[in-house]
């Protein structure tokens, strides 16, 4: 389509990301991708929307904003893997999560739940680990869950650089996947099938979700440009089903 393309990282900084925006805006860009840091609407993005500029909003919700958003069914993800779990045998169920208000990591949590909760197995908090991604941080949790006097049988993960978090935790404390602890992590690498045992996760296709964003920034381009009243009054919510990847990490029935 002959445009140019320019990333940029805000690294959850909400004040890198407004410094980016300001830039973008100052660019005159036709249109753009955001990740947001957070679920309100910058002051910034708000100027870029009333210049007509095609948003689209993915991966992560915003509020109180009328742009298209595509977003993961990351409550049902995670039911998925719970579901997994219970099959195989499995009461005690540990979730590790990132401390953070973003909508995909409360969404997990909240399918967590309804998956304990849809096939009889009561919440425990205990069994919760909500933290930074810092390898300390991380070991001391895993350590913990280990420790109890009913520790769990099964782990999830909630996001991709905390399952290689999770990963080096175990390795160092000895504990074997999937006889000591069956794992399964949220987001699809490269390097998931390499582990040992390769890893079980649930995810998206990369890909094709990719795509489908990049069309719908194009569609919205060409509506704002035959009809940016009715478009801007023009809002969609897009959910991408989850789908499990099957390995080995999630391990055999429980006898």
């Amino acid at each position: 389509h002959g445009y140019s393309f320019v990333l940029c990282n805000s690294d959850e900084n909400k004040d890198k990301e407004d410094l980016y925006l300001l830039g973008l805006y100052a660019r005159r860009i036709d249109g753009l991708i955001l990740c947001p840091t957070q679920g309100t609407c910058s002051k910034y993005l708000v100027e870029i929307i009333k210049k007509n500029r095609a948003v689209v909003i993915y991966d992560r919700e915003m509020y109180g904003i009328k742009v298209p958003q595509i977003v993961m069914d990351n409550e049902d993800g995670t039911r998925q893997a719970v579901d997994l779990f219970v099959k195989l045998g499995h009461r005690r169920i540990a979730l590790v999560n990132l401390s953070s208000s973003v909508s995909p990591l409360r969404d997990r949590f909240e399918g967590y739940k309804k998956g304990l909760k849809e096939n009889g197995i009561p919440f425990d908090p205990e069994l919760v680990k909500h933290v930074r991604l810092q390898q300390e941080e991380v070991s001391r949790s895993i350590q913990e869950l280990m420790n109890m006097q009913s520790s769990p049988s099964a782990l999830m993960a909630t996001e991709t650089l905390l399952v290689t978090e999770v990963l080096l935790a175990l390795k160092k404390f000895k504990i074997k996947i999937p006889q000591r602890i069956a794992i399964i992590g949220f987001g699809e690498s490269r390097w998931c099938p390499l582990t040992d045992p390769p890893l079980t996760t649930v995810s998206v296709p990369a890909y094709s979700t990719g795509k489908m964003i990049c069309e719908r920034l194009l569609r919205r381009m060409g509506e704002l440009s035959k009809n940016p009243d009715e478009a801007r009054d023009f809002c969609e919510k897009i959910v991408i089903p989850m789908r499990l990847t099957i390995r080995e990490s999630h391990g055999a029935k429980l006898t």
